[in-house]
């Protein structure tokens, strides 16, 4: 019979250790779940905006404006957070020595995307820093420039802990902000009260329809971020 013993990095037999298993397999179920939900409620999030700039929306800028930034920060760059995620279900087969370029490749897309957009009502109309939406929406604007330089000092330049801390912050700000001009635009979709002379209509969505949207937009970035964090815990 071979001998077996505790070793220090795990069961040991045959004077080999053995293979050990995930530390933490309930974690990364649940890990699992997360990202499966967080994957169908960023994709429900970019098809109803998508579908509510296209349809409903007159002002071409601000058309534009809806779709590209949704596509850069809901889609790309979301999911250059989550494919670095062991948890992500579509990255699972990508080589780790891989998993890097196609971080950078869908930052990079991503927030071009998300800058085009901001940019694009920035030049078509003044700047109008009075709503929530819109200070958010240059905060992230800022951090997306920041997010970017940090990851080429970080790639290009002295590659350590530090350096990653720091682009780390920055893409996790970035995101924040980004989702929460997101909610505070969609807010601004609910119906708001108009009165015409004597008459007083309502004119916007169903209010439990955006209230839908905001929630899946939530879940959406603790979902996204969620394992990055833990990551950082863990101190990997």
């Amino acid at each position: 019979m071979a001998a077996v013993q505790n070793g220090a990095n795990g069961m040991v037999e045959d004077g080999g250790p053995r293979f050990k298993p995930e530390p933490s397999t309930r974690l990364m179920r649940f890990l699992d779940i997360v990202n499966l939900i967080t994957h169908l409620c960023l994709g429900g999030v970019a098809v109803a905006v998508i579908f509510l700039a296209i349809n409903f929306q007159t002002d071409a800028p601000l058309s534009q404006h809806m779709i590209l930034c949704v596509l850069g920060y809901v889609i790309l760059m979301a999911q250059s957070i989550l494919v670095m995620s062991p948890s992500n279900g579509w990255s699972r087969t990508i080589r780790p020595q891989d998993l890097k370029i196609v971080h950078v490749g869908l930052h990079v897309v991503g927030a071009l995307l998300a800058m085009s957009g901001s940019l694009i009502i920035l030049l078509d109309r003044t700047p109008n820093f009075s709503t929530t939406h819109g200070i958010l929406g240059f905060i992230a604007l800022i951090f997306t420039c920041a997010s970017l330089i940090g990851g080429l000092i970080h790639l290009y330049g002295c590659m350590n802990r530090l350096t990653r801390l720091i682009h780390c912050f920055l893409g996790g700000m970035t995101m924040a902000f980004a989702f929460m001009a997101l909610i505070f635009g969609l807010e601004s979709l609910k119906p708001q009260r108009i009165a015409i002379g004597v008459i007083i209509i309502y004119q916007g969505f169903d209010i439990h329809s955006v209230n839908v949207l905001i929630a899946l937009t939530v879940f959406g970035l603790v979902g996204t971020l969620l394992p990055s964090c833990l990551k950082l815990k863990k101190g990997i």
